[in-house]
């Protein structure tokens, strides 16, 4: 189905050449089965032809669409979705024969992990049947949604019931009709919806994204606050203040870049980043009382526990700029006294360096007391260290 030869495409995909009828000649049966439905409905009027193709693909697994990638370039730009179905249809009666929807890598969220979860969420109930849904992991042909790839891709795992995987028992007798039909409606209804959404569908899928944003935001901190009220220890409530903090922008970022996927204008998605803020507050708050209160084993000072929140943002991490202990000058005696002393003495210590180099300068940000950076210029390459007691950052800024 397509309109024109330039069109965009959605990818309903699935490898041939395994020996099992649950893998995977059930997975291709029911892309063929959604392809075949979706044709009849259309020539009998009952649904309009969809603005974008939708292609169906057997081939073999990982290396043919490999090959596929290589050999159709401009086509794989032009494919905006992709479902790969790669699962046995066990029998509903078994344990461990409920579909798990493999979402996109965090790194390349999408809309699609949000629609494929909504439209499971009400399909799966109506059947009377669980479901479930994990973070990504590849090993068949849904590395498509890798960010080096960038097709968005989700997949349907599922369980035989026994063990039958990769052996001569994986025969037809073990396919149920019931999950071979689930898959068949879950993938239909995933490629023809994004296949004809037009301006309002495509604002929807944004909407849903955004909504599942929400959902994650307010879990990360939920998380964190179910840690920090069983915490009895100031060190642990510190990693807890930073995890939050960390987390819970973390889980709004994701949730902003899978609004963005859907490249729609008039969508404003700067609530998660309000709504970001406030789950934070919730976080601090939380923290602060547990230090605070009379009755808790915890006792101190939320002063303190900021200066050991500051020195998780020290340590380095894949894909930021240097940390603290990258800079030549004091990596060594900074290292061994982030070791030997408590967090106050440790920025004390950087104080004292700044002092001595005679080139030291406190700035007031305009917030309270304790958001003073130390400014300690490093003679060579002119850097200068701020260390952010309240922001969590450890910048680096190479003077002119």
């Amino acid at each position: 189905m397509t309109d024109g030869a330039n069109a965009e495409e959605v990818l309903s995909l699935g490898h041939l050449f395994e020996q099992g009828a649950n893998d995977n000649a059930t997975g291709v049966a029911s892309i063929i089965g959604a392809a075949a439905t979706l044709m009849r409905l259309i020539k009998e009027g009952k649904l309009p032809r969809p603005k974008r193709t939708i292609r169906v693909l057997g081939m073999s697994e990982c290396y043919g669409m490999l090959h596929y990638l290589e050999q159709y370039k401009d086509r794989a730009k032009r494919t905006i979705a992709a479902m790969c179905i790669d699962a046995p249809a066990g029998k509903q009666t078994l344990a461990g024969t409920e579909y798990t929807w493999v979402l996109n890598p965090q790194s390349a969220s999408s809309y699609v992990d949000s629609f494929v979860l909504h439209v499971a969420a009400e399909y799966f109930p109506s059947v009377g049947r669980s479901w479930a849904w994990s973070e990504h992991h590849s090993g068949t042909d849904n590395y498509l949604g890798d960010p080096t790839i960038g097709i968005p891709t989700v997949l349907p795992r599922g369980g035989y019931g026994v063990h039958a995987h990769h052996n001569s028992y994986d025969t037809a007798a073990l396919v149920d009709p019931k999950s071979l039909h689930n898959l068949a409606v879950m993938n239909a209804t995933y490629a023809y919806f994004i296949a004809s959404a037009g301006p309002a569908e495509k604002r929807w899928l944004a909407e849903v994204a955004m909504t599942n944003g929400y959902t994650r935001v307010a879990a990360a901190a939920e998380t964190i606050l179910d840690q920090v009220a069983a915490t009895e220890s100031a060190d642990r409530l510190a990693g807890l203040l930073y995890q939050g903090r960390e987390n819970i922008d973390y889980s709004a970022s994701r949730a902003e870049q899978a609004v963005h996927s859907v490249a729609i204008q008039g969508v404003d998605a700067s609530g998660l980043s309000f709504f970001c803020e406030q789950q934070k507050q919730r976080v601090e708050i939380a923290v602060e009382e547990r230090l605070r209160n009379p009755g808790g084993a915890v006792v101190g000072l939320i002063d303190e526990i900021e200066e050991r929140v500051a020195l998780f943002s020290l340590r380095p991490r894949i894909g930021r700029i240097p940390s603290v202990y990258d800079v030549p000058h004091i990596r060594l005696e900074a290292g061994l006294q982030r070791r030997a002393r408590p967090a106050g003495r440790v920025f004390r210590a950087a104080r004292e360096r700044a002092g001595e180099a005679g080139n030291h300068e406190h700035r007031e940000s305009g917030r309270a007391a304790h958001q003073r950076s130390v400014l300690v210029h490093h003679p060579k390459p002119s850097a200068v260290l701020s260390i952010a007691r309240r922001d969590e950052c450890c910048r680096l800024v190479f003077a002119a």
